[in-house]
């Protein structure tokens, strides 16, 4: 399957929405797991529930629009661009390590926010085990995700055998096109 590639100014546009989408998405996984700290450590009731509070918010705005944005950026530019979707490394590791951050939150730190939102209903309410497990997803996403951004900037590991052998077809693909002409 061969897509066309895009244009210069196309591509100068995804690749923008990508790269903000994805920093931006960084710093919501910072800024949720700060409001995850903040929330099990205070002794204040008030400041936990609100930390849980704006968690929820943050998850509920923020989290699934710019890590969809950035998922999706990522998928046109690794078809429409010689890096292709699973001809390197980097690229098909960073693939998997989005869609696993991007999941894992929905299926995991979504239920387990609303459980501690629930059970902070009440002043002085003890958040409960939620509080503790949302550390887990809240540390995983934001060490994936610079995981993904140092793939991003290094280019590691080279590429895989389908790169491998399409880099080969292409290439005899040339000689015999300059064979033709000689």
């Amino acid at each position: 399957m061969s897509i066309t590639p895009l244009s210069p100014k196309a591509r100068k546009l995804v690749l923008t929405v990508h790269v903000v989408s994805s920093v931006g998405w960084l710093g919501i996984a910072l800024v949720t797991l700060v409001l995850v700290v903040t929330a099990r450590v205070t002794t204040d009731p008030e400041l936990g529930r609100a930390a849980f509070l704006v968690l929820d918010l943050f998850d509920a705005t923020l989290t699934v629009p710019v890590g969809l944005a950035a998922l999706l950026s990522g998928l046109v530019l690794s078809v429409t661009t010689h890096w292709g979707l699973v001809r390197h490394w980097w690229v098909a590791t960073k693939l998997v390590l989005t869609v696993v951050v991007f999941v894992v939150p929905l299926v995991v730190r979504a239920p387990l926010i609303d459980q501690a939102v629930a059970s902070t209903a009440n002043a002085g309410a003890d958040p409960g085990p939620a509080a503790a497990e949302l550390m887990t997803p809240g540390v995983m996403a934001l060490l994936i995700l610079t995981v993904a951004t140092v793939l991003s900037v290094y280019k590691p590991w080279g590429k895989t055998p389908r790169g491998r052998r399409l880099a080969v077809a292409r290439a005899q693909a040339a000689r015999s096109a300059r064979a033709v002409r000689a």
